[in-house]
């Protein structure tokens, strides 16, 4: 794996989740993808599990924005420190999510193995902030 076809993919990924799209999210990984949400929770394989979970993230955030920086490369696998932060529908707080992910492309350059770990902060917003926002 390259540093450009990590960053490639990433940034993709990063796209999907900005604009709450599932299938493009989805799209990213193969039919026989196991997808590690945390470590003690069972893993998603395949890509009708991941899009059911995709679309599930997807209807319950809002201003999402993610960036991330590449920490390693081998020749299977990227490790890469991300971080998200979002609004969260029907609460009125923001997520902020610090995490790691180590992933696996197939040669056609989509994921065939996912596991991240990340840690969240939530943060109440003010009255008049988040949910009802949107609804004006």
């Amino acid at each position: 794996m390259t540093r450009e076809v990590l960053q490639s993919w990433l940034r993709a990924y990063g796209a999907a989740w900005e604009r709450r799209n599932a299938q493009a999210a989805v799209d990213l990984f193969a039919d026989d993808v196991v997808y590690s949400v945390l470590p003690f929770t069972t893993p998603i394989r395949g890509r009708h599990e991941l899009l059911k979970y995709w679309r599930h993230v997807t209807s319950s955030q809002e201003q999402i924005h993610f960036d991330f920086e590449i920490m390693a490369l081998s020749r299977d696998e990227g490790i890469a420190h991300w971080r998200a932060n979002f609004l969260r529908l029907g609460e009125r707080k923001r997520l902020e999510l610090d995490g790691i992910c180590v992933l696996s492309l197939n040669p056609d350059g989509r994921c065939t193995r996912f596991h991240e770990w990340w840690h969240k902060r939530e943060t109440l917003l003010p009255s008049g902030k988040g949910e009802a926002d949107h609804t004006a």
